[in-house]
């Protein structure tokens, strides 16, 4: 009796059956616009598996078959099971939400962590480089429709005549809502922090690895909304994910009274009593703190995103394809034969005070739209209404009800190497964003709202009354360029190199012997390097690699021809020389240096992030006014000689940490690592008489005729209060350091 059918097996089998000469692989997570599958089995019978053809089956589980892709050594998939009998209850082995259901009203669970959905070994970070795979777009889960196997088994588009996402609607009644179809992929994506001052909604499943911080004017509704697609998770996940601190002073809500859904929060999840009214509570709905919750797949997903935004920036513009100003309209004119239709725009050209309306020509139809948009530093993007033209050539009028939703689904607008983009507020428009964003840095949200995935890799300031963002998905008719990870260079300037490039070693002779290496070539974020066995491989012609020392490794992957930064800004470290052991490439922080973060210990104000891996790693210069603080209050070091080696002669590598203001934010740890990053506390001229804040606010001192004396601390759960001088409670405490 078959319960479970090992997919190797399986494959080898549909592979060796006669008259098949391949099983079509379409992009998982959507049956839609599917030309493979009438392709390659229009003239050969299925192989029936449950009465069903088993590319039907494989076609509906393929997220859950590609979340277990790297495991195929044995391990048995439940895809396959007796007809006979009764279902085989399975778990699924990495879903993609930390849990399946929800315990009774008042009890919160423990959620379960969970790695990268694509298998990735690198945790805590890093370029995922196996979700670089043609057809995924935004990365698996994040851009087009899918479902989580544990919650439901079925999302938008599987069903006739689900081609494209309904246009925004209202739920219409909360006890008896319309819902559209559902989609489990994560719709809001935010690198840093979200902080609301005013908003509306934010519908789908919302994952922010720093604060959430909640104004008294909203959003009031997350995950489903009175006016949205309507396509929503499943009930029983992970509707909100947040990396930081949850803050709330008033309540919010999930929309629907009888949807159930859990609240995460890594960091301190506030006004626990306020947050949700009684029905939520009551109906499963959980809210709680996770000090343990597995932010991994996150992590690695904003680096990626990084990565790709970077690369598609670099695609050559498409032939006839130009974005051109005719007061008062912005034409985006793609042209009539490609399917994929690149534009690049400088930023001041969307910035444009004359601009009333955007228009999309005929030939939009029906393509994949990406919209570079080139300009660094801060700028405004002019929030109009974006219209579009039909087959027939007859102008549209669009807005949130009136854009097509098929052309939202294909276009991607691509901030590639903004700082702080805002769109609209004064002077710039109110209308809704159509289509997805990538934005590489911060983003101000003052228009009305966006419909399309949101992905921003710095933090958002949402301030709009009203405003809402809409869940699309972003599934365009042909998936956009993927990156050769071998090759992947970002695109992100960086000022010509002043170092002479590293000359490798002369290559090993050839002889019999066997080279020895070290075994923990792609270490964890633990980073031990104690006494391990070493690994004995047959030689090859591989160059020596000098063992890296974790005292300079640092400040030395600026001295490599691809780096030479001398100022504020970062470059992609690339791997090393390929061989036999290592056919992408050494790891590009060097052989054995783990994942994690490290300061560079000849100066206060840059630091390296290594994949551990051949993934290219990053050095960093911060901005000026800013120093970089290695040990930020929830990272921890990381083991032996790349944390501190037990004293004080390590590489001070940990897992995480940020850049802080010079006057004052550099914590006292922080402070302690060489070259020697304290600074002096300083006074504002000789008529300062004043308090100031040091030490991210932990401590004080005062001025006297700008004279600084003797340094305060404040107690256990306050920090300094520059508002009114004195310690306060750490919640109410804005600190400026």
């Amino acid at each position: 009796m078959i319960k479970s059918v090992c997919f190797v097996t399986l494959l080898g089998s549909l592979i060796a059956t006669p008259g098949v000469s391949g099983v079509g692989w379409p992009k998982w997570g959507s049956s839609k616009n599917n030309g493979n599958k009438s392709k390659n089995t229009a003239n050969v019978a299925p192989t029936v598996v449950n009465s069903a053809a088993i590319e039907d089956i494989i076609l509906k589980e393929k997220r859950y078959i590609l979340y277990n892709s790297r495991r195929l050594t044995g391990e048995c998939l439940p895809i396959c099971y007796d007809p006979t009998s009764a279902p085989i209850a399975e778990s699924i082995t990495e879903p993609p939400f930390a849990i399946e259901t929800l315990p009774p009203a008042g009890v919160v669970p423990e959620p379960v962590p969970v790695s990268s959905p694509t298998g990735s070994p690198t945790p805590g970070g890093g370029v995922i480089c196996e979700d670089f795979t043609p057809g995924n777009n935004l990365g698996f889960g994040y851009s087009e429709a899918s479902h989580n196997p544990s919650l439901g088994s079925d999302h938008y588009g599987m069903a006739p005549g689900e081609e494209c996402y309904p246009k925004v609607t209202s739920m219409g009644s909360s006890t008896d809502p319309l819902i559209n179809g559902y989609d489990d992929s994560v719709a809001f994506f935010v690198g840093g922090s979200y902080t609301s001052v005013a908003s509306g909604e934010i519908e789908g499943n919302i994952v922010i690895l720093g604060d959430f911080s909640r104004g008294q004017s909203g959003p009031w509704n997350l995950a489903t909304a009175g006016e949205g697609t309507q396509v929503i998770p499943h009930q029983g996940g992970n509707c909100v994910i947040v990396g930081g601190d949850f803050d709330s002073p008033s309540r919010m809500e999930i929309y629907t009274p009888t949807y159930k859904c859990a609240v995460i929060v890594k960091g301190n999840a506030k006004n626990a009593g306020t947050i949700a009214p009684g029905w939520m509570t009551e109906s499963g709905f959980s809210y709680g703190s996770y000090p343990n919750f597995d932010l991994s797949e996150y992590e690695q997903q904003k680096e990626s995103l990084i990565a790709k935004s970077e690369y598609w920036s670099t695609l050559p513009a498409t032939p006839n394809a130009v974005g051109v100003f005719s007061s008062p309209v912005f034409n985006f004119n793609c042209s009539p034969d490609d399917v994929i239709q690149v534009f690049h725009v400088a930023s001041s050209d969307l910035s444009k005070s004359g601009i009333g309306s955007y228009l999309f020509n005929k030939n939009c139809n029906d393509k994949t739209i990406l919209i570079n948009v080139h300009g660094t530093g801060d700028y405004k993007v002019q929030a109009k209404i974006m219209n579009w033209v039909d087959d027939s050539g007859r102008q549209q009028a669009g807005g949130h009800q009136g854009f097509p939703s098929c052309m939202n689904s294909a276009l991607l607008w691509n901030f590639h190497e903004v700082d702080t983009l805002t769109m609209g507020g004064s002077n710039g428009g109110s209308d809704e964003w159509q289509g997805s964003i990538l934005v590489n840095g911060n983003l101000n949200m003052y228009t009305s709202g966006q419909s399309g995935r949101t992905m921003v890799i710095g933090n958002i300031v949402h301030n709009s009354p009203g405003s809402e963002f809409h869940s699309f998905e972003f599934e365009p008719p042909k998936p956009l360029p993927d990156i050769d990870c071998d090759d992947l260079t970002p695109k992100r300037p960086v000022p010509a190199p002043v170092a002479e490039p590293v000359v490798p070693a002369e290559p090993v002779p050839m002889t019999d012997a066997p080279v020895v290496v070290p075994a923990t070539d792609a270490p964890s974020l633990t980073g031990t390097d104690s006494a391990s066995p070493e690994a004995v491989v047959p030689a090859t012609d591989a160059p020596v690699v000098p063992p890296v020392d974790s005292g300079t490794f640092c400040h030395a992957l600026n001295d490599r021809s691809e780096c030479g930064l001398t100022g504020p800004g970062s470059c992609a470290v690339q791997p090393g020389p390929r061989s036999d052991r290592y056919p992408n490439g050494t790891p590009s922080c060097g052989i054995g240096v783990p994942v994690g973060y490290y300061p560079d210990l000849t100066r206060c104000d840059a630091y390296c992030y290594c994949t551990g891996t051949a993934a290219p790693s990053r050095y960093e210069i911060v901005n000026v006014g800013n120093l970089y603080d290695h040990k930020q209050a929830s990272s921890s070091y990381l083991n032996g000689k790349w944390g501190k080696n037990g004293g004080d002669d390590g590489a001070y590598g940990t897992t995480g940490g940020i850049p802080v203001s010079d006057k004052g934010g550099m914590s006292v740890e922080g402070g302690k690592r060489p070259p020697g990053c304290t600074t002096e506390q300083t006074c504002d001229g000789p008529n300062d008489y004043s308090f100031h804040a040091w030490n991210g606010c932990a401590q004080y001192y005062q001025c006297a005729a700008g004279v600084a004396y003797q340094l305060m601390s404040c107690g256990p759960g306050t920090l300094f209060d520059e508002s009114f001088s004195g310690c306060n409670t750490a919640a109410l405490v804005n600190c400026s350091i």
